[in-house]
């Protein structure tokens, strides 16, 4: 149905796309996992013609608004973090800077940083010149999203806390569930679930941290393509790989 396993450097695809040189966008959304220096070797690999995207594990919306498609669908689990998203996509970035500005004013809030206040502001108003208005918001479990209506013209995009990793989202303390071997695993299955009935999906994921699920998934799989992001590991192994660097890839289905 998709291409068979591959293993891919990206350094020789930037130029695939004909709008590779325009700006990207970074999201105002300071979020732990941001993907704003990948976006650029992230977004080229993404098919040409997407109709519906949804970035199941959102956070920043970095990826979102960097990625052309006919409709949106954001979502993170974190219901503080899909609403802030969901704030400055609905109002204009003028209003949303006068509450901010607001906010300091009443509680005498001091500017440690007036450079960087600046430039999230210019971030801001870049995003919302460049980001549709054909966007829903979700706050919802992967698991609990429904993909029976993703088809072969829709994109499934999965940035996922990275197993065995110190991100302090995986500790369960958030107000969610952490990020533990039995989300892997059915994370793991719903990618095959969505190869089956013909959905293109695309996942995030970094290979320093040793994680035997998804060994085991790619090794178990013929139907994937292992992008190697940053362009130095185009001979490498997953199984022999120096895990005391990063080994940020992309893995995709088409």
């Amino acid at each position: 149905m998709f291409g068979t396993h591959n293993v891919l450097n990206v350094g020789n695809q930037l130029q695939q796309r004909s709008w590779i040189n325009l700006k990207y966008i970074k999201s105002p959304i300071n979020y732990i996992g941001n993907k704003y220096k990948l976006i650029s070797q992230i977004e080229p690999l993404f098919p040409r013609k997407i109709n519906k995207f949804i970035d199941v594990f959102g956070g920043s919306g970095t990826v979102l608004i960097n990625t052309q498609a006919e409709h949106y669908i954001y979502n993170d689990i974190n219901p503080y973090v899909s609403s802030i998203f969901e704030g400055l996509i609905s109002q204009s970035a003028e209003d949303t800077i006068s509450q901010i500005e607001a906010v300091i004013k009443e509680y005498s809030l001091s500017i440690t940083n007036k450079e960087g206040f600046e430039k999230q502001q210019q971030d801001l108003i870049a995003m919302k010149n460049k980001i549709s208005t054909d966007i829903t918001v979700m706050s919802k479990s992967f698991e609990d999203i429904d993909f029976s209506d993703f088809d072969e013209n829709d994109l499934v995009y999965f940035d996922p806390p990275y197993y065995n990793s110190v991100g302090s989202y995986n500790d369960g303390k958030r107000g969610f569930e952490g990020w533990t071997k039995e989300h892997k695993i059915k994370l793991l299955e719903l990618m095959t679930k969505l190869h089956k009935q013909g959905t293109r999906f695309a996942l995030s994921n970094n290979l320093k941290y040793d994680n035997p699920y998804l060994r085991e998934w790619l090794d178990a799989n013929d139907f994937y393509t292992i992008h190697y992001l940053k362009g130095d590991y185009v001979n490498c192994n997953y199984h022999k790989i120096d895990r005391s660097k990063d080994f940020e890839v992309l893995i995709t289905n088409y």
